[in-house]
């Protein structure tokens, strides 16, 4: 990944409860590439968010796609959001039942307030501009439609990534700890390279370093 940074951030407030790793990133940032290493490689189980948005290509499960109506009928949330106008959520028992969650900024931070008790290491990754926009229409069935979709999504995600990534470039570990009261362990990598490799190298460092449970990581 080019100029990939992973943050995580390990709560452990309840020990009977398996940590949940959370995973948060722009679009095409590879997030989706390290939790499929995760639950290929170490049989973790992915909570798919629930999303009022389309598909974006022919068969994509990231998520599972319902109607507005539908929607709205589900209650007991844990984690909403909404980009370019999409519903983006989760419930508390699709939480429980999970090890690794993609979620975004807002996402996160309606979480650890609606769910204080659950355990968490939060995994942050950032890949410039370019290199996200590669990716999004390399898989994409319409490139030329992806394109204008990448840039609407880039708009509407700019506001929380950039104080998300902002904090997370330049706070010391008491500045985090003011971020993210609840959190005691807290990492940082930095990765650069096209090699997909990498991918599956991340999701290794990161059950490695969540058991281990390192107080400060940055490599």
């Amino acid at each position: 990944f080019v100029q990939s940074f992973i943050l995580i951030i390990t709560t452990e407030r309840r020990k009977e409860m398996n940590t949940k790793i959370m995973i948060v990133g722009r679009s095409g940032s590879g997030k989706d590439t390290v939790a499929s290493y995760l639950t290929k490689k170490y049989g973790l189980k992915q909570l798919c968010s629930t999303t009022t948005r389309p598909r974006r290509y022919p068969g994509e499960d990231t998520h599972v796609f319902v109607t507005e109506d539908e929607a709205n009928l589900m209650k007991d949330r844990v984690a909403e959001t909404v980009i370019s106008g999409y519903q983006y959520f989760a419930t508390r028992q699709q939480l429980e039942e999970c090890d690794i969650y993609v979620i975004d900024p807002i996402g996160l931070e309606y979480m650890v307030k609606k769910a204080p008790d659950v355990p968490i290491c939060v995994v942050y990754i950032n890949a410039n501009e370019e290199t996200r926009k590669k990716r999004a229409l390399l898989r994409a069935a319409d490139p030329v439609k992806e394109a204008d979709i990448f840039y609407k999504r880039q708009e509407s995600e700019n506001e929380q990534f950039s104080n998300f990534e902002k904090s997370m470039s330049h706070c010391t570990i008491d500045e985090l700890k003011t971020v993210f009261p609840s959190s005691n362990v807290f990492m940082i990598f930095e990765n650069n390279g096209n090699d997909k490799s990498i991918a599956e190298k991340m999701a290794d460092k990161i059950i490695e370093l969540r058991n281990a449970g390192v107080t400060l990581y940055h490599g």
